[in-house]
């Protein structure tokens, strides 16, 4: 059985050998020309890429049948002769389908790598790109990169060829050439981080236009040329020399005021100093009924019960001493970390969905709101909240859960996946 099968695969690789060699020679393909080859001939075959090509399907089907036989199970066939012979044969076959394939794609000009494909271009190439890209890229990216565009979205600019390659915040757009490394065809295949254009996917067609261009090289007409974009520089040291928030803390002598009885603290000399130069007088105290109120509002956004109302007006106590106390409850009460983690949150865009059209939900996004939570309430350092935020994920010393002790800073890393 076993030596039927050999002479079978011998007979079948013969077979595939003869019939490559004709549809290579006999067929009405002109494999030197591209056009002919998209074309086809009279078989139907199209030899642009050898996995589709009806030769080297062929063979490729007998291959696999080869595949199908044990290779280290099996023991040597009884005659070494005729099996040698078989795989000489079947290795002329594939140094056939390797010369076919490689002479197919040494013709073929479609693809040039160029960084430089402005300038005179062929008839071909200048009508599929003035007609084709041009009027795609106008339609689909313009209105957001457009070269009329003010403030370009990502700093990314279409105008030229140019602007494609210095590209915008995240680096070149394509790489000519190589449409598989190219952000602009990853982009349009909502593949990776962006979707573009955002409202909806591009048609396969225009897609394939897109890509197809790319792989060219990314021709462009020098008609169409335009200066590299100069991209705005940040005043990084303008706004250091001018900013407060750049400046180192320096320490400030309260100002002198006129009323010298009302400032209860050294922050007050500064307020009253500034309401004095414009003639103006300070509210007056607030009864503690309202005063309660505003301070459960601006602490834990929540109203105080009747009774906890009652409790601070009838407190015998001085206003101070209560407030005081009021004060002391309520940063203790953990509404105080749910109000005060909504301004972080707004901050780096918190949210438990992606939304934008389809509004994707966003998995386990809670674990970082509840860990901003917490750090306010446990009164965390600022400093180390920052840390914790950046490399969480990188501290030798944890900050590790109260109670469940699992590992607390690493979860502060949420905010790179929220941002």
């Amino acid at each position: 059985m076993r030596q039927l099968f050999i002479g079978w695969f011998l007979v079948a690789r013969t077979t595939a050998a003869v019939s490559l060699v004709a549809a290579a020679s006999a067929a009405t393909v002109d494999k030197r020309t591209l056009t002919s080859l998209m074309e086809g001939s009279t078989l139907g075959v199209k030899i642009r890429d050898p996995q589709k090509s009806a030769p080297l399907r062929s063979i490729n089907l007998r291959w696999r049948c080869l595949t199908l036989m044990p290779d280290h199970h099996m023991k040597p066939p009884p005659r070494p002769l005729v099996f040698s012979a078989t795989v000489l044969v079947a290795s002329l076959c594939c140094v056939l389908c390797d010369w076919y394939s490689s002479s197919v794609r040494a013709d073929e000009p479609a693809t040039k790598k160029s960084e430089n494909s402005t300038g005179k271009l062929d008839d071909v190439t200048l009508q599929f790109v003035t007609t084709k890209v041009l009027p795609l890229l106008e339609a689909r990216c313009h209105k957001c990169h457009g070269p009329k565009v003010d403030e370009p979205k990502g700093n990314l600019r279409l105008g030229a060829r140019s602007h494609f390659l210095a590209g915008g915040d995240s680096g070149p757009a394509i790489v000519p050439g190589e449409p598989e490394n190219s952000l602009l065809v990853d982009s349009i295949n909502w593949m990776g981080d962006y979707e573009m254009p955002p409202q909806s996917k591009m048609p396969a067609a225009e897609i394939a236009i897109l890509t197809k261009w790319v792989e060219m090289g990314a021709p462009w007409p020098d008609s169409r040329a335009v200066e590299p974009i100069d991209k705005k520089q940040f005043p990084i040291e303008e706004r250091r020399s001018s900013h407060w928030a750049w400046q180192a803390i320096k320490h400030f002598e309260p100002p002198a005021v006129k009323d010298t009885a009302w400032p209860r603290h050294p922050l007050d000399h500064f307020i009253l100093q500034k309401l004095e130069a414009k003639g103006l007088t300070f509210a007056p105290p607030a009864e503690r009924r309202t005063l309660i109120r505003r301070t459960y509002y601006a602490l834990i956004g929540l109203p105080p019960t009747l009774e906890e109302v009652s409790s601070f007006v009838d407190d015998p106590a001085s206003t101070e001493q209560a407030f005081d106390a009021v004060v002391d409850h309520l940063l203790k009460s953990p509404h105080f970390g749910e109000r005060w983690a909504r301004h972080w949150l707004d901050l780096v865009r918190y949210a438990e969905s992606r939304g934008h059209e389809f509004d994707h939900t966003a998995p386990n996004a809670y674990h970082y709101r509840d860990y901003v939570i917490r750090a306010l309430n446990s009164d965390l350092p600022y400093d180390q909240f920052v840390v914790e935020q950046l490399a969480g994920d990188l501290l030798a010393q944890p900050r590790l859960h109260a109670t469940e002790g699992f590992n607390e800073s690493v979860l502060g890393t949420g905010f790179w996946y929220m941002g």
